[in-house]
């Protein structure tokens, strides 16, 4: 989703890398100090105490564990953790529909064009100005888009089913699947798009980046490998 709210911020030229960068370095270590400071009121609350729990009860008995020190050490944990919470979500209910938004577009202009290279030359080249004429007026902004709106709405109501029902096993392995293969294939993706010359020009990675990115790599193809093993191993 980070590269379409560049796009609606305007951040679209060479001069705004650095701030790009700026932005996103700040948002990584303010994560980072979130997560650190998560395990630490852990360890001095639930883990001190001898108390196991996981899921959302381990927020929830934090914050009832945090107030028993003061009310407003819990209203604040549990404010800071819903933010973290909305956040990744908002992320994410943006992006999946940017993409399948994004993906109808280049199906339909493969489509065009596919269907116009079978009408002659000179259809073909009407065609061609006529979406040079399309693409040099006012951009479509996809967010005002039907598909865009419709995958929104698909977004949120299974979810809501799902509260009402029991998890079947076929979704549990399914979600742990799916999430276990993400990361290596983003990391793999961002390795060939970033490293294009014909697309990135002088901005390609540089050594330590892509020293980065094949440690992600690695790291996350093993956990993937290890999730599977256990979730199919037994």
């Amino acid at each position: 989703s980070y590269s379409y709210w560049l796009r609606e911020k305007g951040w679209n030229e060479a001069r705004h890398l650095s701030f790009a960068r700026l932005d996103l370095g700040l948002a990584y270590v303010v994560t980072g100090i979130f997560g650190v400071a998560t395990i630490a009121l852990a360890a001095v609350t639930l883990f001190a105490a001898g108390i196991e729990v996981e899921g959302r009860n381990a927020a929830l008995r934090m914050a009832e564990m945090l107030g028993e020190r003061g009310g407003m050490a819990s209203r604040l944990f549990l404010i800071g953790f819903w933010g973290a919470v909305a956040s990744s979500l908002v992320g994410v209910w943006e992006s999946v529909p940017y993409l399948y938004t994004e993906y109808v577009r280049l199906a339909r202009r493969g489509a065009h064009e596919g269907h116009g290279s079978h009408e002659g030359r000179g259809s073909h080249e009407r065609g061609s100005h006529e979406r040079g004429s399309h693409e040099r007026g006012a951009p479509v902004d996809p967010a005002r888009t039907v598909h865009y709106r419709i995958y929104l709405l698909y977004l949120a109501l299974p979810p809501i089913a799902l509260l009402y029902v029991a998890k079947p096993v076929w979704l549990v392995i399914l979600y742990a699947v799916i999430g276990s293969f993400f990361m290596p294939f983003l990391a793999g993706t961002l390795l060939y798009m970033l490293n294009r010359r014909d697309w990135m020009g002088p901005h390609r990675n540089r050594i330590p980046a892509n020293a980065g990115l094949v440690f992600a790599l690695g790291l996350f193809a093993y956990l993937a490998i290890t999730e599977l093993v256990k979730r199919f191993g037994s």
